[in-house]
């Protein structure tokens, strides 16, 4: 991270730790990161843990730990420290307190002493008269005898930002101009009755006191920015510029949720999904480069990414898109480097064999098997679906190669090889030699001929070249294989 910045543009990314990072909450982490390092500007982590019901210390630890897996690093954070701190809302309440006290000293709050109950048959009384659901007011003119007499009652106050009649205009970079009506708004709740912040007096306070120039979020704040900006305003600080981010679909066009497959970021990382066809494929979930050009390292993420080529509709998450895009970055991992990765993720199970112990030779071997693989691997898991093929004495199954292997060919073609294998270890030429008397001695040809051996050798119907799992196999495995076919 530079020292020194040349740009006073400040952006955050301010997850609340109730959970794993969610792919939605990533892409965005994603822009701000994009639009900071582009700006040369400083990129703050803060973590907005007021709701302390739901808030765990384990979240706060993988939200700083997913987010340096993916690829992301900040100035300003909870681990490393800076100016702005503490970068935790739970510890800096006082700040809030203060701030509060401003507010009330100009009458731009006040103190509310309405039940839960008693809000809920106001809200039900203006729904069922057809009027827009605000808060009444009721609380604005009390008395400081009243106030008292509620005190006495063990009535603990919240206190109400005061909202004045007027539009508020949200200048977005993304989506343009966008007015709001106060009227509509009502006068909100910004600390609640046990002292802690609510969630739009906290983010306000926070961006004002952060001196944040640029708020990069999801669509779905939109409708709390007019707050936020009445907030800011009433404290005197200038709010920020704003970018409102679309939202992230499923196929299906509905919001992206578990049904839909893994949703947390944690997730694919797992799986073995590279960090930086992640971030290729995040970015251009509502981005364009303006071209039709879709792979990127992430620094050339950081030199094309403008906030003016965000799109203002909703992106859809497509996993097959991803696969393709993590397949063209799988591609440009060097041999070596791609084994290392790829290791971890062998794994025993049924059918798989395991390696507990990885010598020089082993691993020359392995790197040849993941050459051979490289071009079916969307990410490091994937290693599973065909390592059998190569480290183990039988292969796994699939029902389509069973049937395969119940055919007169399959028999036939399984006897020839036996027959024709030779002591040495297997190369190309020897592969073609064995193919061709084959093919002389049962007439067979395209599928007919490679489907059954593929069926024997393999266990599976598609996957590697023949020609090129061959010369892998020890001969000894391949005799194996072909005996336990003619059983079948």
């Amino acid at each position: 991270m530079p020292d020194v910045k040349k740009s006073s543009v400040r952006v955050r990314f301010a997850p609340s730790p109730t959970g794993y990072l969610h792919i939605g909450n990533v892409r965005t982490a994603l822009f701000n990161w994009l639009f900071a390092r582009k700006s040369e500007a400083d990129f703050i982590l803060r973590i907005e843990d007021t709701d302390s019901l739901r808030s765990r210390e384990d979240y706060v630890e993988s939200i700083v730990e997913d987010l340096s897996r993916f690829g992301l690093d900040w100035d300003e954070g909870p681990d490393v420290g800076g100016s702005s701190g503490p970068y935790r809302q739970s510890q800096r309440i006082g700040l809030y307190a203060k701030h509060l006290e401003a507010l009330l000293k100009k009458g731009s709050a006040y103190e509310c002493f309405c039940l839960p109950e008693e809000l809920d048959a106001m809200r039900k009384e203006q729904a069922e008269q057809g009027k827009t659901i605000r808060y009444s007011g009721k609380c604005l003119h009390l008395s400081d005898e009243e106030k008292r007499k509620l005190r006495s009652e063990g009535r603990q106050p919240s206190y109400r930002f005061r909202v004045e009649n007027r539009q508020v205009v949200v200048r977005d970079l993304i989506r343009g101009d966008v007015t709001f009506d106060t009227s509509t708004i009502g006068d909100f709740i910004i600390m609640k009755s046990d002292g802690w912040p609510s969630f739009h007096f906290a983010v306000a306070v926070d961006d004002g006191e952060m001196k944040i120039t640029h708020v990069i979020r999801g669509e779905d704040h939109l409708t709390n920015t007019p707050k936020h900006i009445m907030i800011l305003e009433s404290l005197g600080f200038d709010p920020p510029r704003y970018a409102h981010l679309p939202m992230i679909m499923g196929q299906d066009h509905q919001p992206l949720s578990k049904r839909h497959g893994h949703v947390s970021i944690r997730d694919y990382l797992d799986e073995g999904y590279l960090p930086e066809a992640l971030m290729n494929y995040l970015a251009l979930l509502g981005w364009s480069s303006g071209d039709n050009q879709e792979i990127f390292s992430s620094r050339e993420l950081i030199k094309r990414f403008e906030l003016a080529s965000v799109n203002k509709s909703a992106a859809v998450f497509d996993n097959k898109k991803l696969d393709w895009i993590s397949m063209q970055h799988m591609k440009e991992i060097p041999d070596v480097k791609l084994t290392q990765m790829v290791i971890p993720y062998l794994k025993a199970e049924e059918g798989l064999c395991s390696r507990k112990h990885i010598n020089e030779e082993m691993f020359d071997y392995l790197k040849k098997m993941i050459n051979v693989l490289r071009p079916y691997l969307s990410k490091l898991k994937d290693i599973n679906e065909y390592a059998d093929i190569f480290l183990c004495q039988q292969v796994r199954l699939s029902e389509e190669a069973g049937e395969i292997l119940r055919t007169g060919n399959a028999k036939k073609i399984s006897e020839i090889i036996l027959e024709n294998l030779g002591d040495q270890a297997f190369d190309e030429k020897e592969f073609h030699s064995i193919l061709n008397k084959v093919k002389r001695e049962t007439g067979l040809k395209g599928k007919d001929l490679f489907m059954p051996i593929r069926a024997v050798l393999t266990g599976r119907l598609s996957g590697p070249e023949l020609v090129e799992v061959f010369p892998l196999l020890d001969k000894n495995v391949i005799r194996k294989r072909l005996e336990s076919a003619l059983k079948i």
